[in-house]
């Protein structure tokens, strides 16, 4: 209790003769001085305990000496206590199973501070967290001891849902910056290069600070070395082609399954005078059937497997292939504008497919969004570019999604305030990845305003009216009707009919009424339908 949590230890205790003359003590203290006589000795001892028995929370009084005088309900109950078999014992023996407050025992520090304390401790035992506090009271035994209540409350839940959200926190911004590497107009190999030298800087990845990246040229079954870090010049040339199921590259290749390694074992087949012991992760890289390389890191000998550190590593492998499939695809294509808009293609695919292996439950959203804007656009004859850049921003509307929690995404029911708000950054967050960016039309700032409303009613920044540019507005209407006639984690699917109401009934209000009008002929007069 005095710690982080409570526990049984099974252990002799020594009971104070005078505990309870100290309780008596104590709750004559309590009772009412005007009616010294209103309460027998036992309806105090009742009161007393009533009123801590109320606390939602372990609770106890205990002496400057950690003798426990008094503990609730929830102590008893919690951990099978029977309160007259504790009460004057020895707190940290008795709970803890010590013979001495252990260290950061917030009864010691409120005695040294002569204060309140309350802090977080971690019971590495129970692999428990606590709040825990001592606060002092007026009273004192009969031996004179100062009297403190103290109390515990189990915040392991809490605490492990703040360390799910910094991993996820951390993960997302790496991959946010891997994604930014992957759409910079450099050659392969640079690409390549960074991407190898920014996943071996990853600190939380415990990983050793070398690796490489081998690709397969053609259709022969050989990987070859394209980029390696801090790799020895001996293992250097003995690994510029490693042909498929030769060493754990080659293994990995062949079974197109991330191998792992903990130390130098039998499947190495390439060793050299002076190998430093180490271990694996080798990462097929793939798009879809087709094998383009192996990722390979050098753990230290000895590491566990993590599947979290896999997971994280295969959405790496994910970004590679984009990477690889989009430089495949730009040596293929004529310097023309028909070839910047397919590279932009492949680009903006490789995005659109990284959201849905991210959100499953919302597959094919982008691309059904982006081909209803692009066609409520072509019904109000808007430009060419201009059309062009809603498709390309429907696609990329949601990417700022990336940063948001799975378990979020993907709850089946209704988003509490704190997760809402979570969700209402992507568009901040999308602008954010895609503002620096060089294409030919304002796609970050599309992309930032299509949850804005007519009225100034949207999110992030309440813009209005014509400052809402009409590609937004487009994107907007087109967000909505594609949603609500969708199914969702958290509701069936409401059908286009119930779509087509909700942005007839706030046209001009929240939704551009021009843009209404279109949507609504396509459906009405041109029996538009969503393409799967």
């Amino acid at each position: 209790m005095e710690g982080s949590s409570l526990k049984q230890g099974g252990m002799t205790v020594k009971k104070d003769t005078k505990t309870k003359e100290n309780i008596i003590h104590l709750k004559s203290r309590i009772s009412r001085k005007s009616d010294p006589e209103s309460a027998t000795e036992t309806g105090q001892e009742n009161y007393l305990q009533a009123l801590i028995d109320s606390f939602p929370f372990y609770a106890m009084l205990i002496d400057e000496d950690h003798n426990i005088i008094l503990v609730n309900q929830l102590v008893s109950n919690g951990f099978g206590f029977d309160p007259k078999e504790i009460i004057g014992t020895y707190c940290p023996k008795t709970i803890h199973g010590l013979d001495h407050p252990f260290p950061g025992c917030p009864l010691e520090d409120a005695l040294k501070l002569d204060k309140a304390v309350e802090k977080e401790l971690f019971d590495s035992n129970l692999q428990m967290w606590s709040k825990s506090g001592v606060y002092p009271t007026p009273f004192r035994s009969r031996e004179n001891k100062k009297i403190y209540f103290h109390f515990a409350q189990d915040i392991t839940d809490q605490k492990l849902m703040q360390e799910t959200n910094l991993r996820q926190s951390r993960i997302t911004d790496t991959l946010n910056n891997l994604l930014k590497i992957s759409l910079q107009t450099i050659p392969l190999v640079t690409q390549l290069e960074k991407i190898l030298d920014y996943v071996t800087g990853i600190t939380w990845l415990t990983l050793d600070s070398r690796g490489g990246i081998f690709l397969i040229e053609g259709e022969e079954k050989v990987l070859k070395l394209k980029v390696a870090k801090n790799l020895n010049p001996d293992l250097l040339k003995r690994c510029a082609e490693v042909p498929f199921g030769y060493c754990l590259c080659g293994k990995a290749a062949l079974s197109r399954e991330v191998e792992f390694a903990d130390c130098v074992d039998h499947r190495h087949d390439i060793i050299y005078d002076g190998i430093v012991p180490h271990g694996h992760y080798c990462i097929p890289i793939k798009k879809e059937k087709r094998l383009l390389g192996v990722l390979v890191l050098y753990l230290h000998e000895g590491h566990k497997k993590v599947e979290s550190e896999i997971e994280f590593l295969q959405a790496v492998s994910d970004i590679l292939s984009g990477m690889i499939i989009r430089n495949e695809t730009t040596k293929q294509l004529e310097a023309t504008v028909g070839k910047l808009r397919t590279v932009l293609g492949g680009i903006i695919q490789t995005i659109d497919n990284l959201m849905e292996i991210r959100d499953p439950y919302t597959s094919g959203h982008q691309r059904r969004v982006a081909d209803l804007a692009r066609t409520i656009a072509m019904e109000m004859r808007l430009p060419e570019t201009q059309v062009d850049s809603i498709r390309i921003a429907g696609v990329l509307h949601d990417i700022g999604k990336m940063t948001v929690p799975a378990e979020i995404l993907s709850k089946p029911g209704r988003l509490n305030e704190f997760e809402f708000n979570i969700i209402k950054q992507h568009p901040e967050v999308g602008n954010h990845i895609l503002k620096d960016i060089d294409f030919p039309w304002p796609i970050a700032k599309i992309v930032l305003q299509h949850h804005e409303k007519m009225n100034g009613s949207g999110y992030p920044s309440g813009t209005k009216g014509e400052e809402i540019l009409i590609e937004a507005r487009i994107l907007a209407v087109a967000d909505v009707v594609e949603a609500m006639s969708s199914h969702r984690p958290y509701r069936p699917a409401l059908g286009i009919e119930k779509a087509l109401e909700e942005i007839t009934k706030n046209k001009g209000i929240l939704f551009d009424t021009d843009v209404v009008d279109a949507c609504v002929a396509l459906f009405q007069e041109h029996r538009y339908s969503f393409k799967e």
